[in-house]
């Protein structure tokens, strides 16, 4: 989904309180802006020029985080196996007969292929739930749980959605470059601005 030269990036009339002064924002060289995250299926992209464009037009953006206190540990990726595990995707259905962005719960399960060991989502998600997170809850014992976040669905691979889990991503993070060492020439404009945290 990010391999594409030019992505428009619009805002819905209902999140502004005066008339915009333009629909829709055109972000160029869109894919090179992305780091995929090595075999993850998963990318991430700088923020900063977005941050920059709200401030220069008086609007704010913000992100809800999974925090890494929220994200599964490599031992909860590991407890999901051949049996399927209740979970459900959080996400918004954005379907073409939509004009509006309701946020959809999508309840499933989650299951490990017998044949690759990977993660797989069972069952159909809306569009536009491509990159949603995947909630499951791990057992402690005494009918009691916690709530974590597996990872995210990925768009389907021969009509099933992968899930890539924060084992792989978590992984994956430790090998960028640390976001807050000094840039130089070549580093995108967008990348001084926030990026992407993890923890220490």
């Amino acid at each position: 989904m990010t391999r594409y030269d030019i992505a428009e990036v619009r805002l819905r009339p209902e999140l502004s309180e005066s008339a915009m002064s333009a629909h829709a924002i055109a972000m160029v060289r869109f894919e090179q802006e992305w780091t995929p995250l090595g075999d993850s299926g998963v990318a991430v992209m700088p923020t900063g020029g977005l941050h920059a464009l709200a401030r220069r037009k008086r609007w704010e953006w913000a992100t809800d985080e999974i925090t890494d206190g929220l994200a599964a540990r490599a031992e909860d990726v590991a407890a999901v196996e051949a049996e399927p595990v209740p979970a459900y995707v959080l996400g918004h259905d954005v379907g073409p007969d939509r004009t509006d962005r309701p946020q959809a719960v999508v309840v499933g399960d989650v299951v490990r292929g017998a044949d690759d060991g990977r993660l797989w989502w069972n069952g159909t998600v809306p569009v536009g739930c491509g990159g949603a997170p995947v909630f499951v809850g791990v057992p402690l014992g005494d009918q009691r749980f916690k709530l974590v976040c597996l990872g995210v669905v990925l768009p389907a691979v021969d009509a099933r959605h992968p899930v890539a889990a924060f084992d792989g991503i978590r992984s994956a993070l430790r090998e960028l470059p640390d976001p807050s060492s000094s840039t130089t020439p070549d580093t995108p404009a967008s990348a001084s601005g926030r990026w992407w945290r993890r923890a220490r």
